[in-house]
């Protein structure tokens, strides 16, 4: 169901992932994605004319990053608002997370 910006499903949404339908695919450097994380300026904010508090970045801060065109996105239209892939996010950050569980190990195994 599609509310005003606000898209609802009783259902999980499920993306393409199969490896048929990819190419060029490649391991990405976990270092690349700690640095990338680290960086992301996470703000507050609301939309023009719509109070309610948001919490989220900001599409032009992501210009010139390592990972700009994998996440900024130009909408269509006149206006040409940028957009975030907000969910594909979830990805480097699970590589922030085996990274740093793995360093977590090294440190446990190194005492």
């Amino acid at each position: 169901m599609i509310a005003g910006s606000a898209i609802y499903s009783k259902q999980t949404i499920i993306v393409s992932s199969d490896e048929r339908l990819k190419e060029n695919v490649a391991r990405i450097d976990p270092d690349d994605c700690t640095e990338f994380i680290s960086k992301l300026d996470v703000k507050t904010f609301n939309y023009i004319g719509d109070d309610k508090p948001c919490i989220g970045v900001i599409a032009q801060d992501l210009q010139g990053s390592k990972f700009e065109k994998i996440f900024a996105t130009e909408q269509s239209g006149e206006e040409g608002y940028l957009g975030v892939k907000a969910a594909d996010l979830v990805f480097p950050l699970i590589a922030v997370v085996q990274n740093l569980s793995a360093e977590i190990d090294y440190l446990k195994h190194r005492v």
